[in-house]
């Protein structure tokens, strides 16, 4: 008797199937498993987020934390970065993962996706290019920095987007003034993430992952997360 886990051949239909002449359907050519991540997707968060505030301790800035969802709640010390009058710049990230069989890629949510445009000015795609739970040392620099109003692709592949950052090009334009948004207050910070047709602080919260409010002359960064 001829049986395969998880095929139906013939020989192991039921007899009064095979006597109707029913055959099992074949496999279609080219079919392939369903794709899944290299790793979670709340790894290469982690891991990367951590590495951005490793980054910016280790060039001497003074960090705080808060959940992004305590802004409501006025709860965030903004003071700590608007201290002084000096420069301060906000950028924001959605991670994703690598998913194989088949090519490479990453997978985007068309919802999300329409939804991070309202923040196009100061969002980024943070796309993991690791394959192994050892390489979480490097997450940092194992990420592209794509902003986030490239075309929508289910599966994006690395040809599907142009130019991108790696981390170190990344901080270069940040304290270039070329990416990210400059703000001046709490009130610029609270607008840009909850812009005038929102009525809460939800979709942010649910879109993007990390907010990064870095005084670049104070050396100072408030770092917001999603939770």
């Amino acid at each position: 008797m001829t049986r395969e886990l998880g095929k139906c051949t013939e020989s192991n239909l039921p007899g009064d199937l095979r006597s109707l002449g029913i055959r099992p359907s074949p496999m279609p050519k080219g079919s392939f498993a369903v794709a899944t991540p290299y790793l979670y997707e709340r790894q290469t968060e982690y891991w990367t987020s951590r590495g951005i505030e490793s980054y910016f301790l280790d060039a001497g800035y003074q960090i705080v934390t808060f959940p992004l969802s305590q802004i409501a709640e006025e709860h965030v010390p903004f003071d700590f970065v608007f201290l002084q009058p000096t420069f301060c710049k906000m950028f924001g990230i959605q991670y994703k993962s690598l998913y194989k069989n088949g090519s490479d890629h990453w997978r985007l949510t068309e919802h999300q996706h329409i939804n991070l445009q309202e923040f196009e000015d100061w969002a980024f795609y943070g796309l993991s290019e690791m394959k192994l739970a050892n390489e979480h040392g490097i997450a940092l620099h194992k990420t592209m920095f794509v902003p986030v109003n490239i075309d929508y692709h289910n599966k994006l592949h690395k040809g599907d987007f142009g130019p991108y950052y790696r981390w170190g090009g990344f901080v270069t334009h940040l304290e270039q003034c070329t990416i990210g948004r400059k703000v001046d207050s709490a009130d610029d910070i609270r607008n840009a993430i909850r812009p005038a047709a929102r009525q809460s602080l939800r979709d942010v919260d649910e879109y993007l992952v990390d907010i990064f409010v870095a005084n670049l002359e104070a050396h100072r960064l408030l770092h917001l997360q999603h939770t």
